[in-house]
């Protein structure tokens, strides 16, 4: 066995070390231990007086390496692998090696989290072998731009590479996304379903920062994040300020705004919820004697489904008097995608809880299951409804448009007495199936209150005098005040005047109310069937 081939032996294990950190890739580990080989065998080492023969091996590996990334990569992934700052190791140098290669992953990390044009210029620069000239022709600026631009990568580099991690790792959040107002999109840019885009809005809420703090605290490459942030700043969820940093441009509810206000909501909002249920007790026995009896329905189940309407008017009259006394007024803003929308983002109540402890048992109970608004107002084909979910009771239902012109068609086939054609019958199957409508013994139901225009219009009047005879608005009133003075102390001062007044005058204790009066004993449990349609109302208009 002659020298080179003793040789080869000794160090194989370790060529083949360097050539899978390098490619991360067995199979492309294994060509690359070959090429060191082939360029091992091709050098008179035996003739060489070489004193480090680490070091000689070492330069070796790193020329077979070049060569093989410019014929096989293209030249930004050789960010990947930056040489300058490894070190093969040798017995006698693990622990530096360890260091280095720290070093030259948080450099390449680093360099991932400069925005694009310092990227674009560093890398050039070093990686690539440019001149300041060639990169100032590529990018067309000046190359005294190019230099300053430079000047500050290096500045920008050397300073993180010496920071500690003292702050420890981010930790993303996952926020509960929605929009408050009109639009033809749910998700218009991508907010409610890309996480990414949430963390943005999350670290920018009050605090605005470059792309580069953004991409260094998020621990993502610039490069992902400047499409995201470009479709944050077309829908104004995000705004530019100091000409080069973003900031969340709506309020985001953290921790201590979100239990304060579901504090506030449990301990005052009892007693308007008496008087609505009284109000809708009067009501209804008046609407069965004078109305429609509702032969197939039993008086707790119609509690559940005529109390939104209550609740709902009520509310919405008081808040409108209380915007107007207090000053309150705000807008809707509009959106370049031609919507009028607030967008809406928390922190998810089951993560608050868990970093919440010392709350009360009742209050634990109450964010879980009693908070959200879940209001659906559909229109169609001169129908009208009002549907609330309720988290406690299953959550979100699907009931739009769609559902609502089926209702109609089948109430139009049980008042004619007509005989469903095969339209009719997916339409019958369709609404049988989420649990608005039954078929038995050859006769159609729909199972819950589905009133002419007549009929709504009587009903409207019964409601509205039996809300003047009992409903205390000057108790109401005060609950609303009280609501704006403990929230006004919980809402940022980066918030803008539009904004705060909206989330001021946004006291909405409807799914509040209803469990409030589900969990004191005034409203029965439903059973399993009238869950799927529960607090649902249909009327013709």
């Amino acid at each position: 066995m002659d020298f080179t081939e003793t040789l080869i032996k000794e160090y194989a294990k370790r060529i083949f070390g360097f050539a899978y950190l390098k490619t991360n890739d067995y199979h492309n580990a294994e060509d690359l231990s070959q090429e060191i080989i082939v360029a091992l065998c091709d050098g008179t080492i035996a003739d060489k007086s070489i004193e480090n023969m680490d070091a000689y091996i070492y330069r070796i590996c790193c020329y077979s390496w070049s060569k093989y990334l410019r014929k096989s990569k293209p030249g930004w992934e050789a960010l990947n692998n930056a040489s300058a700052f490894e070190y093969m190791e040798s017995d006698d140098n693990i622990e530096e090696g360890l260091i280095q290669k720290e070093l030259s992953e948080k450099l390449r990390q680093e360099i991932m989290y400069l925005s694009k044009t310092k990227r674009d210029i560093t890398v050039m620069y070093y990686y690539e072998n440019k001149s300041g000239k060639e990169i100032s022709n590529i990018l067309s600026i000046p190359a005294s731009t190019v230099r300053w631009h430079l000047s500050q990568a290096k500045m920008d580099l050397k300073e993180r590479i010496k920071m500690t991690t003292e702050n420890g790792i981010y930790k993303p959040v996952r926020l509960c996304t929605g929009r408050n107002g009109w639009g033809e999109n749910d998700d218009p840019c991508g907010l409610h379903s890309d996480v990414l885009m949430q963390n943005i809005c999350w670290i920018c809420h009050g605090k605005a920062l470059s792309l580069e703090e953004i991409a260094r605290t998020l621990g993502v490459a610039a490069v992902y994040l400047e499409d995201k942030i470009d479709k944050l700043l077309y829908l104004d969820y995000l705004k530019i300020v100091y000409k080069s940093k973003y900031q969340t441009n709506f309020f985001i509810p953290d921790a201590r705004y979100q239990i304060t206000e579901r504090r506030f909501h449990l301990e005052n909002t009892l007693p308007m919820a008496e008087q609505f249920y009284q109000i809708t007790a009067v009501a209804l026995k008046r609407i069965k004697s004078t109305v429609f009896n509702f032969t197939d329905f039993d008086d707790d189940f119609l509690m559940w489904q005529f109390m939104p309407i209550v609740i709902l008017r009520t509310i919405q009259k008081i808040d409108s008097d209380i915007i107007q006394a207090k000053g309150l007024q705000h807008a809707s803003p509009k959106r370049k995608d031609g919507s009028k929308h607030w967008a809406c983002a928390s922190v998810r109540m089951s993560d608050i809880l868990e970093d919440a402890p010392d709350i009360s048992a009742e209050l634990r109970e109450f964010c879980l299951q009693g908070g959200g608004n879940g209001i659906k107002l559909p229109v169609a084909d001169k129908m009208h409804a009002l549907q609330f979910d309720l988290g406690f009771l299953g959550g979100h239902r699907h009931f739009g448009p769609t559902e609502l012109s089926q209702l109609k068609r089948v109430h139009e086939i049980i008042v004619n007495g007509e005989v469903p054609n095969s339209y009719d019958k997916e339409i019958i199957s369709n609404l049988i199936r989420k649990g608005y409508v039954s078929h038995s013994d050859k006769y159609l139901k729909i199972l819950i209150p589905y009133l002419t225009e007549t009929q709504m219009q009587a009903v409207n009047r019964i409601l509205q005098a039996c809300s003047d005879e009992i409903l205390n608005k000057k108790e109401i009133e005060k609950t609303f005040n009280q609501y704006i003075s403990t929230m006004s102390k919980e809402t940022p001062t980066f918030v803008d005047d539009n904004e705060r007044n909206h989330l001021l005058s946004g006291f909405s204790p409807f799914i509040t109310i209803l469990w409030l009066l589900h969990k004191n004993g005034y409203l029965r449990k439903p059973t399993a069937d009238e869950i799927e349609r529960i607090c649902t109302v249909v009327w013709e208009a």
